[in-house]
Protein backbone atom coordinates (compact mmCIF):
# COMPACT_ATOMS: atom_id res chain seq x y z
CA UNK A 1 0.00 0.00 0.00
CA UNK A 2 2.95 2.07 0.63
CA UNK A 3 4.58 2.35 -2.86
CA UNK A 4 1.19 2.59 -4.08
CA UNK A 5 0.89 5.62 -2.00
CA UNK A 6 4.57 7.10 -3.11
CA UNK A 7 3.77 6.24 -6.93
CA UNK A 8 0.16 7.89 -6.62
CA UNK A 9 1.94 10.81 -5.09
CA UNK A 10 4.90 10.63 -7.83
CA UNK A 11 2.24 11.06 -10.80
CA UNK A 12 0.18 13.76 -9.62
CA UNK A 13 3.06 16.05 -8.18
CA UNK A 14 5.93 15.89 -11.03
CA UNK A 15 4.01 14.58 -14.19
CA UNK A 16 0.71 16.93 -13.84
CA UNK A 17 -0.23 18.20 -17.08
CA UNK A 18 -3.10 21.12 -17.38
CA UNK A 19 -5.37 19.93 -20.04
CA UNK A 20 -6.20 22.96 -21.99
CA UNK A 21 -5.64 22.66 -25.85
CA UNK A 22 -5.63 19.49 -28.50
CA UNK A 23 -1.94 18.92 -28.09
CA UNK A 24 -2.18 18.49 -24.10
CA UNK A 25 -4.47 15.44 -24.61
CA UNK A 26 -2.44 12.39 -25.49
CA UNK A 27 -0.40 13.44 -22.18
CA UNK A 28 -2.61 13.81 -20.27
CA UNK A 29 -5.13 11.39 -20.52
CA UNK A 30 -2.17 8.82 -19.92
CA UNK A 31 -1.50 10.45 -16.68
CA UNK A 32 -5.13 10.19 -16.08
CA UNK A 33 -5.71 6.77 -16.70
CA UNK A 34 -1.86 5.87 -14.77
CA UNK A 35 -3.48 7.90 -11.91
CA UNK A 36 -6.78 5.88 -11.76
CA UNK A 37 -5.18 2.40 -12.69
CA UNK A 38 -3.35 3.36 -9.40
CA UNK A 39 -6.18 3.70 -7.53
CA UNK A 40 -8.01 0.57 -9.14
CA UNK A 41 -10.97 1.98 -10.74
CA UNK A 42 -10.03 2.60 -14.52
CA UNK A 43 -12.39 -0.01 -15.84
CA UNK A 44 -14.79 2.65 -14.04
CA UNK A 45 -13.73 5.52 -15.98
CA UNK A 46 -12.48 4.27 -19.12
CA UNK A 47 -14.46 6.00 -21.94
CA UNK A 48 -14.34 2.92 -24.16
CA UNK A 49 -16.64 1.12 -22.02
CA UNK A 50 -19.87 1.45 -19.59
CA UNK A 51 -19.61 -0.36 -16.57
CA UNK A 52 -20.98 1.51 -14.15
CA UNK A 53 -19.88 2.31 -10.41
CA UNK A 54 -21.29 0.27 -7.62
CA UNK A 55 -24.24 1.33 -5.86
CA UNK A 56 -24.12 0.96 -1.96
CA UNK A 57 -26.10 -2.27 -0.94
CA UNK A 58 -29.29 -1.77 1.59
CA UNK A 59 -29.00 -2.97 5.05
CA UNK A 60 -29.98 -6.42 6.03
CA UNK A 61 -33.20 -6.87 7.65
CA UNK A 62 -32.92 -6.98 11.69
CA UNK A 63 -33.79 -10.44 11.34
CA UNK A 64 -30.86 -11.00 9.13
CA UNK A 65 -28.17 -13.78 10.58
CA UNK A 66 -25.02 -11.80 12.31
CA UNK A 67 -22.66 -13.55 8.80
CA UNK A 68 -25.04 -11.95 6.86
CA UNK A 69 -24.52 -8.53 8.68
CA UNK A 70 -20.95 -9.30 8.29
CA UNK A 71 -20.87 -10.07 4.85
CA UNK A 72 -22.82 -7.05 3.73
CA UNK A 73 -20.10 -4.84 5.79
CA UNK A 74 -17.18 -6.02 4.13
CA UNK A 75 -19.05 -5.90 0.53
CA UNK A 76 -20.31 -2.18 1.00
CA UNK A 77 -16.45 -1.27 2.78
CA UNK A 78 -15.18 -2.59 -0.58
CA UNK A 79 -17.80 -0.49 -2.61
CA UNK A 80 -17.20 2.87 -0.50
CA UNK A 81 -13.45 2.34 -1.24
CA UNK A 82 -14.52 2.45 -4.62
CA UNK A 83 -16.03 5.49 -4.73
CA UNK A 84 -14.15 7.05 -2.86
CA UNK A 85 -11.49 5.80 -5.78
CA UNK A 86 -13.71 7.52 -8.28
CA UNK A 87 -14.34 10.74 -6.43
CA UNK A 88 -10.33 10.88 -6.49
CA UNK A 89 -10.15 10.50 -9.97
CA UNK A 90 -12.99 13.12 -10.12
CA UNK A 91 -11.30 15.99 -8.39
CA UNK A 92 -7.98 15.18 -10.13
CA UNK A 93 -9.91 15.77 -13.50
CA UNK A 94 -11.34 18.93 -12.29
CA UNK A 95 -7.74 20.21 -10.66
CA UNK A 96 -5.90 19.64 -13.99
CA UNK A 97 -8.53 20.73 -16.56
CA UNK A 98 -7.82 24.48 -17.47
CA UNK A 99 -10.10 27.09 -16.25
CA UNK A 100 -11.37 27.90 -19.67
CA UNK A 101 -12.49 23.93 -20.22
CA UNK A 102 -14.28 23.44 -17.03
CA UNK A 103 -17.17 24.54 -18.61
CA UNK A 104 -17.30 21.14 -20.49
CA UNK A 105 -17.61 19.34 -17.93
CA UNK A 106 -19.35 21.21 -14.65
CA UNK A 107 -22.49 20.08 -15.69
CA UNK A 108 -22.03 16.44 -15.61
CA UNK A 109 -22.36 16.37 -12.27
CA UNK A 110 -19.94 13.79 -10.69
CA UNK A 111 -19.97 10.57 -13.52
CA UNK A 112 -16.31 10.21 -13.98
CA UNK A 113 -16.63 8.12 -17.16
CA UNK A 114 -18.97 10.98 -19.22
CA UNK A 115 -16.31 12.87 -18.71
CA UNK A 116 -13.43 11.20 -19.67
CA UNK A 117 -15.87 10.68 -22.42
CA UNK A 118 -16.90 14.21 -22.89
CA UNK A 119 -12.95 15.37 -22.98
CA UNK A 120 -11.67 12.78 -25.13
CA UNK A 121 -14.66 13.61 -27.75
CA UNK A 122 -13.79 17.73 -27.50
CA UNK A 123 -9.47 17.11 -27.21
CA UNK A 124 -8.48 13.91 -29.17
CA UNK A 125 -6.74 14.57 -32.48
CA UNK A 126 -8.96 12.33 -35.37
CA UNK A 127 -7.22 10.46 -37.46
CA UNK A 128 -7.45 13.27 -40.53
CA UNK A 129 -5.78 15.28 -38.61
CA UNK A 130 -2.92 13.15 -37.32
CA UNK A 131 -2.59 12.28 -41.23
CA UNK A 132 -1.87 15.98 -41.69
CA UNK A 133 0.42 16.40 -39.09
CA UNK A 134 2.63 12.90 -40.21
CA UNK A 135 2.91 14.95 -44.28
CA UNK A 136 4.04 18.23 -42.59
CA UNK A 137 6.44 15.82 -40.27
CA UNK A 138 7.84 13.69 -43.35
CA UNK A 139 8.08 16.86 -45.71
CA UNK A 140 10.17 18.61 -43.42
CA UNK A 141 12.42 15.62 -42.50
CA UNK A 142 13.00 15.24 -46.29
CA UNK A 143 15.57 18.50 -45.97
CA UNK A 144 18.10 17.94 -43.28
CA UNK A 145 19.39 20.59 -41.21
CA UNK A 146 22.51 22.04 -41.09
CA UNK A 147 23.92 21.50 -38.06
CA UNK A 148 22.42 18.32 -37.43
CA UNK A 149 24.27 15.22 -37.64
CA UNK A 150 23.51 12.43 -40.53
CA UNK A 151 22.94 9.64 -38.16
CA UNK A 152 20.24 11.87 -35.84
CA UNK A 153 19.06 12.48 -39.31
CA UNK A 154 18.64 9.71 -40.80
CA UNK A 155 17.18 7.84 -37.04
CA UNK A 156 14.44 10.87 -37.74
CA UNK A 157 13.63 10.00 -41.41
CA UNK A 158 13.19 6.05 -40.40
CA UNK A 159 11.22 7.13 -37.41
CA UNK A 160 8.38 9.58 -38.82
CA UNK A 161 8.57 6.96 -42.35
CA UNK A 162 7.56 4.18 -40.04
CA UNK A 163 4.96 6.22 -38.43
CA UNK A 164 3.39 7.28 -41.96
CA UNK A 165 3.38 3.98 -42.63
CA UNK A 166 1.47 2.92 -39.85
CA UNK A 167 -0.82 5.16 -40.72
CA UNK A 168 -1.46 3.80 -44.30
CA UNK A 169 -0.48 6.77 -46.12
CA UNK A 170 -0.66 7.55 -49.75
CA UNK A 171 3.11 8.92 -49.79
CA UNK A 172 4.43 5.33 -48.36
CA UNK A 173 2.75 3.21 -51.74
CA UNK A 174 4.74 1.53 -54.02
CA UNK A 175 8.37 2.82 -54.41
CA UNK A 176 7.39 5.91 -54.26
CA UNK A 177 9.51 6.57 -50.07
CA UNK A 178 12.39 5.50 -51.90
CA UNK A 179 12.16 7.83 -54.47
CA UNK A 180 11.95 11.17 -52.39
CA UNK A 181 14.74 9.17 -50.28
CA UNK A 182 16.79 9.46 -53.13
CA UNK A 183 15.84 13.08 -53.68
CA UNK A 184 16.20 14.01 -50.22
CA UNK A 185 20.09 12.93 -50.45
CA UNK A 186 20.47 14.58 -53.94
CA UNK A 187 19.22 17.80 -52.35
CA UNK A 188 21.60 17.18 -49.23
CA UNK A 189 24.37 17.26 -51.22
CA UNK A 190 25.51 13.40 -52.04
CA UNK A 191 24.93 13.74 -56.20
CA UNK A 192 27.14 10.27 -56.54
CA UNK A 193 24.98 8.50 -54.10
CA UNK A 194 22.11 9.57 -55.45
CA UNK A 195 23.11 8.62 -59.31
CA UNK A 196 23.81 5.37 -58.19
CA UNK A 197 20.71 4.62 -57.07
CA UNK A 198 18.96 6.41 -59.37
CA UNK A 199 20.23 3.96 -61.67
CA UNK A 200 19.29 1.18 -59.13
CA UNK A 201 15.78 1.79 -59.03
CA UNK A 202 15.25 2.00 -62.82
CA UNK A 203 17.13 -1.23 -63.71
CA UNK A 204 14.50 -3.12 -61.29
CA UNK A 205 11.94 -1.18 -63.08
CA UNK A 206 13.46 -2.25 -66.51
CA UNK A 207 14.24 -5.82 -65.30
CA UNK A 208 11.03 -6.08 -62.83
CA UNK A 209 13.06 -6.94 -59.92
CA UNK A 210 12.57 -6.15 -56.68
CA UNK A 211 13.35 -3.24 -55.70
CA UNK A 212 15.61 -2.06 -52.59
CA UNK A 213 13.28 -0.96 -49.44
CA UNK A 214 13.76 2.28 -48.06
CA UNK A 215 15.32 1.09 -44.90
CA UNK A 216 17.86 -0.79 -47.04
CA UNK A 217 18.76 2.47 -48.84
CA UNK A 218 18.67 4.22 -45.49
CA UNK A 219 21.18 1.87 -44.15
CA UNK A 220 22.97 1.76 -47.24
CA UNK A 221 23.47 5.41 -47.03
CA UNK A 222 24.71 5.63 -43.58
CA UNK A 223 26.88 2.67 -44.52
CA UNK A 224 28.52 4.78 -47.15
CA UNK A 225 28.41 7.92 -45.25
CA UNK A 226 30.72 6.46 -42.63
CA UNK A 227 33.52 4.81 -45.51
CA UNK A 228 33.62 8.37 -47.51
CA UNK A 229 34.57 9.95 -44.02
CA UNK A 230 36.61 7.26 -42.95
CA UNK A 231 38.57 7.49 -46.32
CA UNK A 232 38.71 11.44 -46.08
CA UNK A 233 40.00 11.23 -42.73
CA UNK A 234 42.99 8.64 -43.58
CA UNK A 235 43.86 10.75 -47.25
CA UNK A 236 44.02 13.78 -45.07
CA UNK A 237 46.15 12.50 -42.24
CA UNK A 238 48.64 10.63 -44.92
CA UNK A 239 48.51 13.86 -46.86
CA UNK A 240 49.67 15.20 -43.10
CA UNK A 241 52.73 13.24 -42.45
CA UNK A 242 53.93 13.86 -45.93
CA UNK A 243 53.83 16.96 -45.83
CA UNK A 244 51.69 16.87 -49.05
CA UNK A 245 48.44 18.42 -50.13
CA UNK A 246 45.97 16.05 -51.46
CA UNK A 247 44.88 17.09 -55.20
CA UNK A 248 41.40 18.20 -55.67
CA UNK A 249 39.37 15.34 -57.56
CA UNK A 250 37.07 16.39 -60.22
CA UNK A 251 33.04 16.81 -59.28
CA UNK A 252 31.28 14.17 -60.31
CA UNK A 253 28.58 15.07 -62.82
CA UNK A 254 24.93 15.69 -61.25
CA UNK A 255 22.33 13.45 -61.98
CA UNK A 256 19.35 14.82 -61.69
CA UNK A 257 16.78 12.30 -59.49
CA UNK A 258 13.25 13.12 -61.42
CA UNK A 259 10.24 12.97 -58.83
CA UNK A 260 8.94 10.42 -57.07
CA UNK A 261 7.01 7.99 -59.51
CA UNK A 262 5.07 4.73 -59.29
CA UNK A 263 6.12 1.35 -60.29
CA UNK A 264 5.58 0.73 -63.79
CA UNK A 265 5.34 -3.18 -62.96
CA UNK A 266 5.55 -4.58 -59.24
CA UNK A 267 9.39 -5.43 -58.75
Amino acid sequence: MASSTIFDNHVITCASVILEKQSDWKLWYSMKKQYATVKGVWEYCNPSTTKAPPIIDNEPSDEASEGKWRKWEIKTNAQRATLKAIGKVNLEIMRTVACSKLHLITELDLDVHLRFKTLQDHFKITSQQQVLELSMLYMNVQQKPKNQSIDTWLNKYLRITSLCKAADMAEMKGTRPQWTFIKAVQAHGDADWSGQHFAVMIGCEEDIKDPPTLEGLINHYCWWISTKQLHTKTLGSFAVAQNVTPPTLPTPPSLAVAEPRPNKAKC
